[in-house]
């Protein structure tokens, strides 16, 4: 059947939406991205939806516990609108993604929407350094956590901005690595370049640990390109990279934060910075708030802890850091408060379904393996940059759905069977 691919420059426009995405009014233009994208695909007679078992049951229980905790939840309009931003619509862009992820022209479209993210996002990450240098722009500003001064408006802040661009990195790395032509080495290792400048304007110190954590999976693929030396030339510049950028990001955060200057190596910043860390404090009194309610929670909704628990924190407490009483600064945590022990089991069985099954390909050769392997490296750095914070809601979960649905189909194109002609090259 010979089909039309005029719908397809939708996956572009999503994609790059999300490096911007923190703005509610985005959020909704994806929404209703996705809704002209479904009403187009019912017309088509070949239309069907792919459905793994594997990956369709956890995302089928997580939601439908989402929308049933609204019979319990301290806020369940909060927890409607989570369960549809946070949740539904990750969970749509992902089918999405893995439906057109086999698709040659797809991938096409979903890498030039990856290349309008990471410069939306360099855009936005220099005027928020023009911002904090005292340059006035002709922009609209907003408060964002973590930045004394005021940053673009559309700039989600220093958690959003920086787990956006870790999840982006290892698909950005593959294509370095499967760019045929010279001059598209050339472009996307200058994209590359331009993440990094983009993460480093974040001011974010654990989102390195995170980008080296993505980048794990690569290694044995690389060493069997490039040989063992090469690779650790390589493995040694990027670490150089990351320390000096992790030195400057904590000199930065200790001037904001108006702290004594640290003298000494990267090891002795790293120890301070530790030692000033407030998050074992902050995980001690949520862990004694919800043993309130261990078993349910307090509903779904990343602020939904807040709701019910946040009065409970004194004066002091919120005097160790401004987000004390937000949440729990850690994505299963913050999950177990939220849906309490079975919620908690069931996020963790989402995400090792989609681990497992990107394992399962690893193996193969070609650029299906590859793909396989920068799935993984998407999961992990996202899975360790959340070990510390929450940033599974909004734009960097919407970013990180479809990117791994797009991964997981092209990993398994020549198993996959739930893809209907459309997606078949023509």
């Amino acid at each position: 059947m010979q089909t039309k691919a005029r719908h397809l420059p939708v996956l572009a426009l999503l994609l790059a939406i999300t490096a911007l995405a923190a703005t509610p009014a985005l959020r909704v233009l994806l929404a209703v991205g996705l809704t002209g994208h479904a009403l187009w695909q019912a017309r088509q007679s070949s239309w069907r939806l792919p459905s793994p078992p594997s990956l369709f049951w956890p995302w089928l229980v997580t939601l439908g516990l989402a929308f049933a905790s609204l019979a319990w939840s301290v806020a369940p309009r909060d927890s409607l609108r989570a369960a549809g931003y946070d949740l539904l619509l990750p969970a749509a862009l992902f089918w999405l993604g893995y439906r057109y992820g086999g698709n040659p022209q797809a991938r096409r479209y979903l890498a030039s929407g990856l290349l309008l993210g990471l410069l939306a996002m360099w855009l936005l990450s220099l005027g928020v350094v023009l911002t904090q240098s005292g340059v006035a722009l002709p922009l609209p500003t907003r408060q964002a956590a973590g930045f004394v001064l005021p940053v673009p408006r559309w700039y989600g802040g220093m958690g959003e901005a920086s787990t956006w661009l870790i999840c982006m990195a290892p698909p950005t790395l593959l294509a370095c690595v499967l760019a045929g032509k010279r001059f598209w080495r050339r472009v996307w290792w200058l994209a590359l370049f331009i993440l990094l400048l983009s993460l480093a304007a974040s001011t974010n110190r654990l989102a390195w640990f995170a980008l080296l954590a993505g980048g794990v999976p690569f290694l044995p693929r690389l060493a069997a390109r490039l040989g063992w030396k090469r690779l650790l030339a390589l493995v040694g510049l990027a670490v150089a990279v990351v320390g000096a950028s992790l030195t400057w990001s904590l000199q930065y955060r200790a001037q904001q934060m108006q702290l004594p200057a640290v003298q000494g190596n990267l090891l002795v910043k790293l120890e301070a910075a530790l030692a000033r860390d407030n998050r074992p404090v902050i995980w001690t009194f949520w862990w004694q708030q919800g043993l309130q309610r261990p078993w349910l929670g307090v509903g779904y909704g990343k602020w939904l802890p807040h709701h019910a628990y946040g009065a409970n924190a004194s004066a002091a407490q919120r005097m160790l850091d401004p987000n004390f009483a937000s949440h729990a600064h850690n994505a299963l945590f913050n999950r177990w408060l939220q849906l309490g022990w079975f919620g908690a089991l069931v996020w963790l069985w989402l995400y090792c379904a989609l681990t497992w099954r990107l394992w399962r390909q690893s193996a193969n050769a070609g650029p299906a393996g590859y793909a396989a392997v920068t799935g993984l490296g998407v999961v992990l750095a996202f899975m360790v940059k959340n070990l510390t914070d929450d940033f599974t809601d909004g734009g960097t979960m919407a970013a990180f759905s479809l990117v791994t649905g797009a991964l997981l189909a092209w990993s398994e194109q020549d198993q996959w069977r739930g893809v209907s002609t459309l997606c078949k090259k023509s």
